[in-house]
């Protein structure tokens, strides 16, 4: 039963001090969602993104 225990927390093997808090955390999120719309700003694969979620229709050679 100790051996569950032991494993029970992704972060227990971190000192108490060093461990992130929950503000550590939401500002990491909102860094990776700026950093993600600066990469698709930068890019802008709009083209892209278009025509493999709207494909056009394909004509018929007869």
């Amino acid at each position: 039963m100790a051996g569950a225990r032991q494993g029970s927390s992704l972060v227990g093997f971190i000192p108490k001090a060093l461990r992130p808090t929950y503000s550590d955390i939401g500002a990491g999120v909102l860094w990776g969602g700026t950093a993600l719309l600066g990469a698709i700003w930068v890019v802008q694969p709009f083209g892209w993104m278009k025509d493999q979620l709207f494909p056009p229709p394909k004509e018929e050679e007869k």
